[in-house]
């Protein structure tokens, strides 16, 4: 079943996924309330740097693919992968943030 990505539920949360570009894969699905809290996440682990995409954020795009509803197990996929740009970009911001 594919959904609208536009519409959205207060208990689902959505999925995103990692594309390493230089390998032409994608990662694990990963999900969050929100892509406000999945950017500050994904923020932090660049901070930690421990991560393969924090190392090497030139290498990967982000992706927000669709919604997983806990109350019923049920992973909806939108119609097309929405991206919302490259790891680099949110070092960058965050490089910034700290000068």
């Amino acid at each position: 079943m594919k959904m609208d990505q536009n519409r959205s539920s207060d208990q689902c949360f959505r999925v995103f996924i990692l594309k390493d570009d230089k390998s032409a894969t994608y990662g694990m699905p990963i999900t969050s309330p929100t892509r406000g809290m999945f950017i500050r996440e994904l923020q932090e682990e660049l901070s930690r740097g421990n991560a393969i995409f924090a190392r090497h954020p030139q290498d990967f795009s982000i992706f927000e693919v669709g919604q997983y509803d806990p109350r019923t197990g049920e992973l909806t996929m939108y119609e097309s992968k929405t991206c919302l740009g490259l790891v680099q970009d949110l070092r960058s911001s965050l490089d910034e943030t700290k000068n």
